[in-house]
C-alpha cells in the first residue's frame, strides 16, 4: 500500500516538474519573441530593447521596422520608425533616451 503511495506521489510530481519546465520554456520563447505590438501594454523592458540593438543593430531595424541614422557621433543616433503608431515610437525613443542615447526627429 505505501508503494502504491508512494509511486503515485512521486508520478505526480514528475508531471509537475515536467509541466512546469515546459511553461518556462514557452514563457521564455514568448519573452524572446517580444515584439513591438506588446509595448500597447505598457510592459517595456528598456534595457533589453537597447542591448537587443547595440548587439545587432540591423536585426533591430528589422524587427521594430525602423531606420537608425549614425551620424558624426555614435552616440547621437536618429531614429526614423516607420509603421508603427506615435505611442510605440514615443516609448522607443524613452527607451534610448533614458540610457543616455540622444534619439532626435
Amino acid at each position: 500500500m505505501k508503494i502504491k503511495v508512494l509511486s503515485i506521489v512521486c508520478f505526480v510530481q514528475l508531471l509537475v516538474i515536467v509541466f512546469g519546465c515546459i511553461y518556462v520554456f514557452l514563457l521564455r520563447k514568448s519573452v524572446d519573441n517580444y515584439q513591438l505590438t506588446t509595448l500597447k501594454d505598457k510592459v517595456l523592458v528598456d534595457v533589453l530593447l537597447i542591448q537587443r540593438y547595440y548587439l545587432d543593430p540591423e536585426e533591430f531595424e528589422k524587427e521594430y521596422k525602423c531606420e537608425i541614422f549614425r551620424g558624426y557621433d555614435e552616440y547621437k543616433l536618429q531614429l526614423n520608425i516607420m509603421n508603427v503608431d506615435n505611442e510605440h515610437k514615443g516609448y522607443i525613443e524613452h527607451s534610448f533616451n533614458k540610457y543616455g542615447v540622444s534619439c532626435d526627429q
